[in-house]
């Protein structure tokens, strides 16, 4: 397959085909076939973004940057980029979202030891729980299925349970036992009919003067 060109300036710029063109000068090729076409910066990065896609050179984190680059600099919107690509409107969606997991996550998709379905349950995460699931992601082989379910766990609040409010009948005994006591009493009631009464006390003469009251 010949590499593909542009004219610039006195010489020609590479659009398509840099591992060819290394591989050939490694081989200590002298000429190699070429296509050159005279296209603007848009569709130069569009022929490029095609030509590696169709090849799989381009990670997903790399076409992410390229389709954000074709909304951000030429001002496509992201259905004109996946008309364009020939990919579907979520497709570039979930590939752009993307761009805003952590560096480490990224880094994880561009040596593919992260797939996109398997990366994408972590966009909206905080980085640190992220890049928590993605270790686990690789290091258990979880599927994309999986890392949803996961995520989807490590996303739900957690749910505090109020403290029950106490019975009138209950705070005006233990009231009135703690004025008599002159000790804090706690006084801790079940559904059941059973309870508990905590007396607190912080030296043995308050033990003692309990006791008396008790006894007496």
């Amino acid at each position: 397959m010949p590499i593909l060109l542009r004219p610039n300036g006195d010489g020609y710029e590479l659009i398509a085909g840099e591992r060819r063109w290394r591989a050939s000068q490694a081989a200590g090729l002298l000429e190699i076939p070429a296509v050159v076409r005279d296209v603007s910066d848009l569709q130069a990065l569009e022929l490029a973004i095609i030509e590696n896609e169709q090849r799989d050179d381009l990670s997903a984190i790399e076409s992410a940057v390229a389709y954000h680059r074709m909304i951000d600099e030429f001002g496509c919107t992201q259905q004109q980029v996946a008309e364009k690509i020939g990919i579907s409107r979520v497709q570039v969606s979930n590939l752009i979202r993307l761009l805003q997991l952590s560096n480490k996550i990224k880094g994880m998709i561009e040596r593919r030891a992260l797939s996109m379905g398997q990366a994408r349950p972590l966009v909206g995460l905080p980085d640190m729980v992220a890049e928590k699931l993605a270790d686990m992601c690789v290091d258990q082989g979880l599927s994309a299925r999986q890392m949803e379910e996961v995520a989807r766990k490590a996303a739900r609040p957690t749910v505090t349970k109020e403290p029950k409010e106490q019975d009138a009948d209950v705070a005006a005994l233990q009231d009135e036992l703690t004025r008599k006591l002159g000790l804090s009493v706690e006084l801790a009631c079940k559904a059941s009919g059973a309870g508990e009464l905590r007396i607190r006390y912080s030296r043995p003469a308050e033990l003692d003067g309990v006791l008396r009251k008790l006894r007496s």
